[in-house]
C-alpha cells in the first residue's frame, strides 16, 4: 500500500517547545486536508522526457519521483491531477485541444484537462503565458480564472495558466511567491497565486507551511525559489559542518565535512547533493560502490545505528541510516545511497534530509524555523498560524531579505526540545 501525505490548509504542527512562545490552540481549527499521491516511476509518466532527471541537477527530482493531487476546475467541474511544484508559483494545467494532449490522448485522459469553452464560469485574462521550467520542460498559452475546487474548499475566480502548445506533462500546481509567477518574471506583474488566495478568502490567516516527512519517506514539497531576484535563486541555508556516528556512536572523521558551505533546502529533490570531497569521504564510510556516476550501498545497511549530522548555527538535524538507504529495481541488495556528489557547485539538502527535519516555510515573513523531526509519530497537536511577524514562531528561524543580493540565511536559535510531532502531514497556516 502506497504512503499518502495529506495537505492541510489553515493549521500548523507545533514541534516547537509550548512555552517558547505564545500560542493559542482552538478547538475548531479551518483544516484543508489535500491527499498526495506518491507517484515513483508510473507507466503513464515514466517514458516521458520529463522524469529522465539526472541527481546532478539541483532543485530537479530524482528517479521519476513525483507527489500528485486532484483538483476540481470549472463550472461544471473537472478533476485534473496535479503535481505539487517546489520552485513555481503558477497552476497550469493541460487542455484537450493542446499539441501535447493531441500527441498523447492516453496520458491526459488520465491526468485530466480544462476545458475554457466548457466552463460557465471561464473568465479569459490574456495570451501571456510563457513557462519554462528547470527541467527545460515549457508551455504557452494562455491565462485565465475560474472556480477551484481543492482539499474541500471552493476558491473563487482562481488564476492560472492553459498550456496549449506544451512539452509539460502534466499540470503543476505551483505554491511558492507570487514574485516567482511566469507573468510577473515576464514582466506583467504579480496576481494572487493560491496561498494568497486562501488567505484573501478567509480559509487561513497566514501563507505559511509547515513540512514533515513520514518515516515512509512521504513528502510534500515547498516553495523554495526566488528566482526574479538578480543574486537569489533559491532560499539558501549555510550548513556548518557534516559528521558522522558509527554504531557504537563515535564520530567518523569526514574530510571537507567542516568546511561551511551555502545549500539549497529543496524538497523536490530526493538526494542530498553535497561537495565532491565531502562525498567521497561519506562514500568510504559506508562502503559505497560507484556506478554510471551514483553512489550505492548494501541495502542492509539500512538496519544499522550509523548517523549523519548537518550542523547549522544553534541546531544540528541527525539523519538515520533508514532515511538514506533507496531501494532500486537493479538489485535486491544495492540500495541507492541518499547522498550524491554535486559536480556542478550547487548544493542541496534534498528529501534524504528533510525526511528527518520539521521546517515551516513563512512565506509572508520570508523565514524558515527548522527542528529535528520524530519519524513515525503517531500523535498530533495542531497550533493555528496566525499572522503578522510573530505567526510562525521566529526561533530556529533563518531568515533572508529578498531585495538584497546576498544568499546568506545563517540566523538559527537554539534547538528546541520535546516536540510534539505529527504524521504524513503538510499544513498550511
Amino acid at each position: 500500500m502506497q504512503p499518502t501525505c495529506i495537505l492541510a490548509i489553515g493549521v500548523s504542527l507545533l514541534l516547537l517547545p509550548t512555552n517558547a512562545f505564545a500560542i493559542e490552540k482552538r478547538d475548531n481549527l479551518s483544516v484543508v486536508a489535500f491527499p498526495l499521491q506518491r507517484v515513483v516511476g508510473s507507466p503513464t509518466i515514466q517514458n516521458t522526457r520529463l522524469h529522465k532527471r539526472s541527481f546532478q541537477s539541483p532543485l530537479l527530482n530524482f528517479l521519476s519521483i513525483t507527489w500528485v493531487l486532484s483538483i476540481s476546475l470549472g463550472t461544471p467541474p473537472r478533476t485534473i491531477h496535479v503535481r505539487l511544484n517546489t520552485g513555481s508559483s503558477d497552476l497550469v494545467v493541460e487542455t484537450d485541444s493542446s499539441d501535447y494532449c493531441t500527441t498523447n490522448p492516453s496520458i491526459c485522459s488520465v491526468i485530466g484537462t480544462y476545458d475554457a469553452n466548457s466552463s460557465s464560469t471561464y473568465q479569459y485574462v490574456n495570451s501571456h503565458l510563457n513557462v519554462e521550467y528547470a527541467d527545460l520542460e515549457s508551455a504557452t498559452g494562455d491565462y485565465a480564472k475560474d472556480d477551484l475546487k481543492i482539499g474541500g474548499v471552493l476558491i473563487k475566480v482562481m488564476q492560472f495558466g492553459i498550456m496549449y502548445h506544451s512539452t509539460v506533462v502534466s499540470g503543476l500546481l505551483g505554491v511558492g511567491f507570487p514574485v516567482i509567477e511566469f507573468l510577473a518574471a515576464s514582466g506583467y506583474g504579480e496576481y494572487n497565486n493560491l496561498p494568497i488566495l486562501l488567505v484573501n478568502q478567509g480559509y487561513i490567516q497566514s501563507a505559511a507551511y509547515s513540512l514533515w516527512f513520514n518515516g515512509e519517506h512521504c513528502l510534500v514539497t515547498l516553495p523554495l525559489v526566488l528566482g526574479p531576484y538578480p543574486s537569489i535563486e533559491a532560499f539558501f541555508v549555510i550548513l556548518q559542518e557534516v559528521q558522522m556516528r558509527n554504531s557504537a556512536g563515535n564520530l567518523i572523521d569526514l574530510n571537507g565535512g567542516s568546511n561551511s558551505c551555502a545549500f539549497v533546502l529543496d524538497s523536490g529533490t530526493t538526494m542530498t547533493l553535497v561537495p565532491a570531497a565531502l562525498a567521497q569521504s561519506i562514500f568510504t564510510a559506508v562502503n559505497a560502490v560507484i556506478s554510471n556516476s551514483s553512489a550505492y550501498v548494501d541495502c542492509s545497511l539500512a538496519s544499522s545505528l550509523f548517523t549523519v549530522e548537518y550542523k547549522f548555527t544553534g541546531i544540528t538535524i541527525s539523519v538515520p541510516m533508514s532515511q538514506l538507504i533507496l531501494p532500486q529495481n537493479l538489485s535486491p541488495t544495492q540500495c541507492l545511497f541518499g547522498i550524491q556528489s554535486s559536480t556542478i557547485g550547487s548544493f542541496v539538502l534534498g528529501d534524504s534530509f528533510l525526511s528527518s527535519a520539521y521546517a515551516v516555510y513563512d512565506l509572508d515573513n520570508k523565514n524558515v524555523p527548522l527542528a529535528q523531526a520524530v519519524i513515525n509519530a503517531t500523535s498530533e497537536n495542531i497550533i493555528e498560524i496566525g499572522s503578522g511577524p510573530d505567526a510562525v514562531p521566529s526561533i530556529t528561524g533563518v531568515n533572508i531579505n529578498p531585495t538584497t543580493t546576498t544568499r546568506s540565511m545563517i540566523t538559527l536559535a537554539p534547538k528546541p526540545a520535546n516536540c510534539n510531532h505529527v504524521r504524513f502531514h503538510l499544513f498550511i497556516g
